[in-house]
C-alpha cells in the first residue's frame, strides 16, 4: 500500500469535494441558476453599467462570469 503525503491526501479530497460540488452546480441543486439570475437583474439596476465583481469564495466562479 502507498503511503500518501498530507499534501497528497488533501489534494485527493478536494478533487473529491470539487466534483460533488461541480455536480451540485450543474443539476442546479441549491437554485444557482436562479440566484444568479435575481443577481444580474439587481445590478442592471442598481449598479452603474461599467463595474468589476470579484467574486470570493464562490465556487468556481462560473455564476458571475456573465456579469
Amino acid at each position: 500500500m502507498t503511503k500518501l503525503t498530507a499534501e497528497a491526501k488533501l489534494g485527493e479530497f478536494f478533487n473529491q469535494e470539487w466534483e460533488i460540488y461541480k455536480k451540485v452546480v450543474q443539476l442546479n441543486l441549491l437554485a444557482h441558476k436562479e440566484i444568479a439570475i435575481a443577481l444580474k437583474e439587481f445590478l442592471g439596476v442598481h449598479v452603474p453599467t461599467q463595474f468589476s465583481l470579484m467574486d470570493i469564495g464562490c465556487g468556481d466562479a462560473i455564476i458571475s462570469h456573465g456579469f
